[in-house]
């Protein structure tokens, strides 16, 4: 079967795909029209929602593929494993869940809601360990076993990531540094 979202070949009996682990779904060949229909435009506003929706129901969608056995590396380092196997677009979507929490808590200091900073700090390093932990026990759904391992675009996600991250802590610690 064909992945929909990364296009990838997957054994028949698979229910997600060996590369991303998004669902798979039988496809049926449909007929094509020439001109724009309104099931189009009501198919790109249901993708605009689920792009909106991706960050809420990462870890579930994670949570649902096979459990393996636990992998330090990837709990470590998740986003550059993920990337250095290849599969970039779910390194890219994991740094963006991990970091989510660290600019909502930069955005709270920079308007001055400095009592509500170390709940979502707190709430996000518990959410960030538990995302860790579900990408650990379930790597073998999320690259592909046969895919060499790169090194520099591993390094590079991870620098990438560092920075961001920094930045961000940086404003948070900017902030509250001024309170007290």
């Amino acid at each position: 079967m064909k992945c929909i979202k990364c296009s990838a070949e997957s054994p028949t009996s698979s229910k997600f795909c060996d590369y991303c682990g998004s669902t798979l779904v039988e496809s049926t060949p449909t007929a094509s029209t020439s001109k724009p229909s309104i099931s189009a435009t009501v198919d790109t506003v249901a993708t605009s929602a689920d792009k909106l929706s991706s960050f809420v129901s990462s870890a579930l969608r994670i949570k649902s593929l096979s459990v393996n056995s636990f992998r330090w590396l990837p709990f470590l380092f998740n986003v550059p494993y993920l990337a250095g196997k290849g599969n970039t677009k779910e390194a890219i979507h994991t740094a963006l869940v991990l970091l989510a929490g660290s600019a909502l808590a930069a955005g709270l200091a920079i308007i001055g809601f400095y009592n509500l900073i170390h709940l979502i700090m707190l709430a996000t390093f518990v959410f960030q360990l538990y995302y860790c932990y579900l990408i650990a026990t379930r790597i073998d759904c999320l690259i592909r076993q046969d895919a060499p391992f790169n090194w520099g675009v591993s390094i590079a996600y991870l620098f990438g990531y560092a920075i961001v991250a920094s930045i961000l802590n940086s404003i948070i610690t900017y902030h509250i540094g001024h309170i007290w």
